[in-house]
């Protein structure tokens, strides 16, 4: 993994190289092999974060693989939905619902899952999530503005 822009600039992380993946018990590897960066004065061919790959068992291929973290993934030229509760996700970035508020027993009341404006959200309605950020953040300004005169004194 290759990570810039941690001083200045745009921060971005690019996987290189290649993954691999054995499941002995059932022999299955799988290998995906990413796009790498072009060098200086090349032009990109694809983006970065793409990879392609096959799926073997017992040394035949059964799938083909192409796709991208930020996208989809296509498996034998397939585009599957997203969904997180499979273990092995095939995913299309635009289909996610990616606001899911998850409570647990181990947060604390500050925690942002809690926010009222990320949960009105999550559920579809912006009006009120806009209403509920404002209301939020006129708290929050004032806070601020305590403790910084609490410093002072």
């Amino acid at each position: 993994m290759n990570i810039s822009g941690l001083m200045y600039g745009k921060r971005i992380v690019e996987w290189e190289g290649s993954l691999d993946f054995h499941d002995e018990k059932n022999s299955i590897t799988a290998k995906l092999n990413f796009t790498p960066a072009p060098k200086f004065f090349q032009k990109f061919k694809e983006p970065t974060d793409v990879f392609r790959g096959e799926i073997k068992k017992d040394e035949n291929v059964i799938n083909k693989l192409y796709g991208s973290p930020l996208d989809k993934l296509m498996i034998d030229n397939e585009v599957y939905s997203f969904n997180f509760l499979i273990f092995f996700s095939y995913w299309e970035l635009d289909t996610v619902d990616i606001l899911q508020t998850v409570a647990t027993t181990y947060c604390i009341p500050s925690d942002c899952r809690y926010r009222t404006d990320t949960i009105c959200l999550a559920e579809g309605d912006l009006k009120r999530s806009e209403s509920e950020k404002l209301r939020l953040e006129v708290i929050q300004r004032a806070d601020r503005a305590l403790r910084d005169k609490n410093k002072k004194h």
